[in-house]
């Protein structure tokens, strides 16, 4: 076992202020090992997390002042336009249309837009992807990553770890309206935390995932700890709807 830093059940119980950690049955992962940053950012819509609710919602009650939207990511929100999102990409990031890339989903049908920046908390610069659905061509989807490198200290690891914490925290004190959901749990067999997951009651969805790291949990009296190969990484993730995506879908009863 490497010396890196490994999460106990005790400790991401901590991260998660109170969720059902040790409770909630695991979800398919939206990282898979060996990817690299801009492979997993390039172009990919998680699915549907199937992990089971926390007690909700665990988010600061609304004061007054209207509840939290998922409307997309800072001034490029759901619905713009590619044209759109270059320009709120060169506001919100400075970084101007020839430094994005073109990346296609065949699977899916989509199209993104793929930058490098520095993003605090993150350790970093971080990949962004502006998602495009397949049939409006429209914003639908950003994904934000940090990644450390292929053999990630155990510095590097606690960098990813506490900016996890620190965004989600920020989720959790966002005013939700009190019949958002909020999730939290294990993902990827084990080897990742889905530390927050909210859907607003229009469907917009926000995910925070911390995924490749060490992980020691208790099953059925068994202490079971995770070594995983790779980079750590920390992932944000906005969807307009995330239980029905703009994604290419053969239709019921064509075959």
């Amino acid at each position: 076992m490497s010396k890196t830093l490994i999460i106990s059940a005790a400790a991401a119980a901590a991260l998660l202020a109170g969720s059902a950690f040790a409770s909630t049955p695991a979800a398919k992962a939206a990282v898979k090992h060996g990817s690299t940053p801009e492979q997993v950012a390039a172009n990919a819509l998680p699915p549907a997390s199937n992990v089971a609710p926390a007690s909700a919602p665990t988010a600061a009650p609304a004061t007054g002042g209207p509840a939290y939207a998922i409307t997309g990511f800072r001034s490029a929100t759901f619905g713009m336009t590619e044209d759109q999102v270059k320009a709120a990409i060169a506001r919100d990031l400075g970084v101007t249309a020839d430094k994005a890339r073109t990346e296609n989903n065949p699977m899916q049908g989509t199209t993104a837009l793929v930058v490098q920046a520095s993003l605090p908390p993150g350790p970093g610069p971080a990949t962004v992807s502006y998602i495009f659905g397949a049939s409006t061509h429209r914003l639908i989807h950003v994904n934000v990553i940090w990644a450390t490198g292929q053999t990630p200290s155990s510095a590097d690891r606690t960098a990813i770890v506490t900016a996890g914490a620190q965004l989600t925290s920020y989720f959790k004190a966002q005013p939700w309206d009190p019949k958002t959901t909020d999730r939290s749990g294990l993902i990827g067999n084990g080897q990742g935390l889905l530390l927050f997951d909210a859907t607003d009651p229009k469907g917009g969805n926000v995910q925070v995932q911390l995924n490749n790291l060490p992980l020691s949990r208790t099953v059925n009296g068994k202490t079971e700890t995770t070594d995983p190969k790779g980079p750590a990484i920390l992932q944000v993730s906005y969807a307009q709807d995330a239980a029905h995506p703009d994604v290419f879908q053969i239709k019921q009863g064509a075959f």
